[in-house]
């Protein structure tokens, strides 16, 4: 089975059970492999062995243009791709057993950084006389007043209002 083919029916594969944004997220993880695939000419996952497993590991960790907790999300992707591969008889068993993958902190995985107080009083007092209820000075604001995360606003939805709570 050719990697892009195999990748490609693994994302399908996994599209009934997971949300579309991991969905993406996968998708983009899995481009580095094939991007490696076709670097070190692999056209046949039957060839993906521990060493292969272990060579594209280095070469995530080694990458310039990612951050640990990046390339462990990318490997752990990827394991688990090898593991639905081991289950289509893609690659032989074990495989993905043998690829060990680092751990990053907790704090490399959280960003921690806090505005403070007297920051965010200039911002909110910047936005609202020269970007009065804009977008910027309305997500501003309940981010900074409610202290929920970027995610949780934008997952509000107009059902979420309730005018007549106080």
């Amino acid at each position: 089975m050719e990697p892009k083919e195999a990748v490609d029916e693994y994302i399908e594969s996994r599209e009934h059970e997971n949300a579309k944004a991991t969905i993406q997220n996968y998708t983009y993880r899995l481009e580095r492999f094939l991007e490696f695939c076709e670097d070190a000419a692999i056209d046949d996952l039957s060839v993906i062995n521990g060493r292969t497993a272990e060579l594209y590991k280095k070469e995530r960790l080694t990458a310039d243009d990612i951050n640990m907790f990046t390339a462990e999300q990318q490997l752990r992707t990827f394991r688990l791709f090898l593991r639905w591969c081991e289950a289509n008889e893609f690659v032989k068993d074990g495989v993905a057993d043998k690829m060990i993958i680092p751990s990053t902190e907790t704090e490399d995985k959280v960003r921690n950084k806090a505005i403070d107080r007297e920051r965010a009083d200039k911002i909110v007092e910047t936005l609202y006389k020269y970007q009065y209820a804009s977008r910027r000075h309305i997500v501003f604001h309940l981010l900074w007043h409610t202290g929920m995360r970027g995610g949780s606003l934008h997952a509000l939805d107009v059902e979420d209002w309730n005018s007549d709570e106080k």
